[in-house]
């Protein structure tokens, strides 16, 4: 299964910036920018961007935080090639790209300041497994962020999970990129993961404390910034 959605990601590649402002009226500008917001800035130095994808937070993360050094893992070589394309000249020696499962990366314990993960966590298929190897590679004190479109339960996320996911996104999305399935699959993706306090039971069951947790958008998406109980 994890193959076929890496291959799906693959062939969107080309297009996928475009749509994801396009689709988001922009909005997933400002979702990233929260999320990078988030980060405590004495632990901006080592970075993982989990699911990096084109390396939308890599980017956001080096505007604010130059001096960081990021793991920007993927499981779509296409993706993470056109994320390198965006790193400015300057930040290039910043960045190390990973082609890898995420459940399949191995880092040193202890070894990595915050965890940062935009709308991937869905893709991966053990949660627990994903959860409690990240806790091996924070330090102390470290964090987890995550940004992610979890399961609806605000009436305004409902009425966008049932209508503008469902039927809007993937007739634009499988018009501009060709592969309609690739943006059907996103609102499947939804239904089928948890809803924000189910997540928030798996941290704390996986060893995190829940420092902030919050909607955005009216509970469209979500911001959850943890860190691990040692």
């Amino acid at each position: 299964m994890t193959n076929n959605i890496s291959e799906l990601f693959s062939r969107i590649a080309p297009s996928y910036d475009k749509l994801n402002h396009l689709l988001s009226f922009s909005q997933d500008k400002r979702w990233r920018k929260l999320m990078i917001d988030a980060i405590t800035p004495k632990l901006s130095l080592r970075v993982v961007d989990l699911c990096a994808g084109t390396l939308d937070c890599t980017v956001a993360l080096l505007r604010k935080f130059p001096q960081a050094e990021i793991v920007a893992a993927d499981f779509s070589q296409e993706m993470l090639d056109r994320g390198m394309e965006k790193v400015p000249h300057v930040f290039q020696n910043h960045v190390s790209i990973q082609c890898v499962d995420a459940l399949q990366m191995e880092l040193p314990p202890r070894s990595v300041d915050v965890v940062l993960c935009a709308y991937g966590m869905r893709n991966i298929p053990d949660q627990s497994a994903m959860l409690r190897k990240i806790h091996t590679w924070l330090a102390p004190g470290g964090e987890l962020i995550i940004l992610e479109f979890f399961r609806p339960r605000t009436r305004l996320a409902r009425f966008f999970s049932n209508t503008y996911s469902k039927y809007i996104l993937p007739t634009i999305g499988g018009l501009v990129s060709g592969d309609k399935q690739a943006y059907s699959y996103l609102h499947a993706s939804i239904q089928e993961f948890y809803s924000l306090p189910a997540y928030r039971a798996l941290l704390a069951q996986c060893g995190f404390h829940i420092v902030r947790d919050e909607d955005l958008t009216g509970g469209i998406t979500s911001l959850i910034v943890a860190t691990p109980i040692l």
